[in-house]
């Protein structure tokens, strides 16, 4: 349940702002494929950010603000925003 509201919650930043907006209630169906906590592939950071092949997403806490830093980078840096 905790998993499932911070779904809802949507991203914030370390800060606690809202970053990207959490999915509406009643959308789970809907949730197939799309949850991820990047909005970039994990592979982009594995292989391009940190060129590092056994880096594991898992370790990534979007809470500590140089994790955070460098997601948004990536993200700039591809033209996502």
């Amino acid at each position: 349940m905790d998993t499932v509201q911070k779904i809802y919650a949507g991203l914030k930043d370390p800060s606690g702002q809202q970053f990207w907006p959490g999915y509406e209630i009643s959308s789970e169906t809907g949730w197939g494929g799309h949850i991820n906590p990047f909005s970039i592939p994990p592979s982009y950071f594995k292989y391009m950010v940190f060129q590092d092949p056994n880096w594991d997403w898992r370790t990534f806490s979007f809470t500590d603000p140089n994790n955070f830093k460098i997601m948004n980078d990536a993200h700039y840096r591809l033209g996502l925003s």
